[in-house]
């Protein structure tokens, strides 16, 4: 997958929140201790829904974290981490640029995220 940024957000241990797991290309989500309530925003929207997003003028809706446009993502798609039919979590890929994610490329990411489900299934306590 040609992407410029990578995240992984998990569930803050007791908090109705996401955090910044891990990234490539917005590392400074970590470095600033970024949280997400879940329903608000992009990732916060798609841990509640359990539904993939796909975004091509990131623009155009609501983001919690301001990183996000600072560092010029122009097109975001995420997809949900779950395990046993509960969300744990939320991957999503950004491209500086305009692009339109296809149908086979959010079923590309979902099939990467169910994998990183199972991984780190003996992480969460769920």
């Amino acid at each position: 997958m040609n992407v410029d940024t990578v995240t992984v957000l998990l569930p803050a241990e007791k908090e109705q929140q996401l955090f910044v797991c891990a990234t490539i290309g917005l590392e400074e989500e970590i470095r600033e201790g970024i949280q997400i309530p879940l329903g608000c925003g992009f990732a916060g929207k798609i841990a509640t829904s359990a539904k993939r997003i796909i975004v091509d003028d990131l623009s155009k809706i609501e983001v919690v974290s301001p990183i996000l446009r600072n560092k010029g993502i122009r097109s975001i798609m995420g997809v949900p981490l779950q395990l046993k039919d509960q969300v744990c979590g939320v991957l999503h890929v950004g491209k500086f640029c305009p692009y339109q994610f296809t149908n086979d490329s959010v079923q590309q990411l979902q099939l990467i995220a169910d994998c990183m489900g199972l991984a780190i299934e003996p992480l969460l306590k769920i």
